[in-house]
């Protein structure tokens, strides 16, 4: 129901009887992030992607947040660069790094679609989206999470993170 402030209370106390819930893991994660607390928001995707059996959508949400941070080592890079990674999150950290083109990354991640096409091209829009806005382009940037935030769903931290900048981008000029 996008009430963060609300949510915490319940959240932190159920993470801490079960810090290895995935979901109630991201939830404290996400919900750190739309607050604005980068830090501790990393804090959690950064840690799941060292007990997850391979490093997956917490590696790239970490990631996420890391570049705003801009500190540390780049993990856009050690995406792209593992041999231990699912093929499309190595496709998201060449993207991500600029050795790849945004209609490359569409066409190789569009491999993917079948799938679970909202899913994907949810989490397509936004990275391209996030990389517009870390580039200062708020035009491409406003698009991209307008896009992103509809093919989302509610439940998703792209979801929430894409209407996160759209509000800190404000309306069009």
């Amino acid at each position: 129901a996008e009430k963060y402030q609300e949510a915490l209370p319940g959240l932190e106390p159920a993470l801490e009887q079960d810090p290895y819930d995935i979901l109630l893991k991201s939830m404290v994660g996400t919900t750190y992030y739309v607050q604005g607390d980068l830090r501790r928001a990393y804090s959690e995707f950064g840690s799941m992607r060292y007990w997850e059996p391979i490093e997956d959508v917490p590696s790239a949400r970490g990631a996420t947040i890391q570049s705003e941070l801009k500190q540390g080592e780049n993990v856009f890079e050690q995406l792209a660069a593992s041999p231990s990674v699912p093929r499309w999150l190595g496709f998201l950290g060449t993207y991500r790094t600029s050795f790849m083109p945004e209609t490359e990354f569409r066409s190789r991640m569009a491999t993917f679609l079948p799938a679970d096409e909202d899913e994907i091209g949810c989490f397509v829009e936004f990275h391209i989206a996030h990389k517009a806005a870390l580039e200062r382009r708020p035009g491409v940037a406003r698009a991209g999470f307008t896009k992103a935030a509809t093919l989302c769903g509610p439940g998703n931290f792209e979801f929430h993170a894409a209407k996160k900048w759209l509000l800190k981008l404000g309306p069009l000029a």
